[in-house]
């Protein structure tokens, strides 16, 4: 009993660290418009003073790159933000101490990966305006820099992508898909074969999105165990994996309704609500699965 206690509250702990890291990631994809107006409004207030005052000396610049290190920055570190919450968002919030682990360091990587491009070509931007302004034709000195900081950020590129590759794909054996296609849904044809069903159905809800891919895993998982074990499928006599695909179809038909009477409800007026009834009860007394007839 108290093992399972335990287990319970190292499951729960990591499920928060989850929650969290999605909370953050998702907070951190936002706020550059608000770093781009102030951006817009004081360099061209610079810009306009500057043309009055002493058109002849382009200092407006100094200042305009100097910022633009920062704002670069932080719009290379929104994209990747923004790009890894919404892979975060399909996986379910249940996931053990491993896949976290996996997740979190893959993050990491790639926040890395995008924290130096931006720093990389805004900076050295930076140092050829400057050189363009203040010595133009004269000595380079603004290829040291360039080259040196290219080499170690190549090395850096060199390092990580691999090993985030490698991440990638062991979090893939665990049966999550981390930056790559939306998740499938698997279905049979006419002889029982798994076969992929190409629609790319994803719920918008978070809800019915976390119980759709929580139940994509299962059929994952059971369908492992029933190919690790050949005899399974002949000791049961059931086609189990046909079986298991048609609930994977019938949870997803009613993921489907529940979100159209969702949109429904927040989009249209009562008329309008009453005709998609009626469009809704026909669909419904047409469907070919018995298990949405029965409701």
């Amino acid at each position: 009993m108290t093992e399972k206690k335990d287990d319970l509250a190292k499951s729960n702990r990591i499920r928060d660290k989850f929650v969290k890291l999605k909370r953050r990631i998702r907070k951190e994809s936002g706020g550059f418009l608000q770093h781009l107006a102030p951006f817009v409004f004081v360099n061209g207030f610079l810009f306009f003073l500057n043309m009055f005052t002493s058109p002849s000396y382009p200092w407006f610049l100094f200042p305009l790159g100097g910022w633009s290190i920062g704002l670069v920055s932080h719009l290379f570190i929104s994209l990747i933000r923004k790009k890894q919450s919404k892979e975060l968002a399909k996986i379910p919030d249940d996931i053990n101490e491993e896949q976290y682990s996996l997740i979190k360091k893959i993050t990491d990587l790639e926040s890395g990966i995008y924290g130096h491009i931006g720093p990389f070509i805004s900076t050295n931007a930076f140092l050829i305006m400057i050189y363009s302004i203040t010595s133009p034709g004269g000595y380079p000195w603004f290829v040291f820099p360039l080259a040196g900081w290219g080499f170690g950020f190549f090395m850096h590129l060199a390092t990580s992508i691999p090993k985030m590759m490698e991440l990638k794909k062991r979090l893939k054996e665990m049966d999550i898909d981390y930056l790559t296609e939306p998740v499938f849904m698997n279905s049979t044809d006419d002889k029982g074969n798994v076969i992929r069903n190409q629609n790319g159905f994803m719920p918008s809800d978070e809800e019915n999105r976390n119980n759709y891919l929580l139940a994509l895993r299962i059929q994952k998982t059971l369908s492992k165990k029933i190919a690790s074990n050949p005899d399974l499928q002949d000791k049961l006599e059931l086609d189990i994996e046909k079986n298991i695909s048609n609930y994977i179809d019938h949870i997803r038909q009613l993921i489907e309704r529940d979100e159209e009477i969702s949109l429904i409800v927040s989009k249209a007026s009562f008329n309008e609500i009453e005709e998609q009834i009626k469009e809704l009860s026909k669909k419904h007394e047409n469907t070919d699965h018995e298990a949405l007839n029965g409701l």
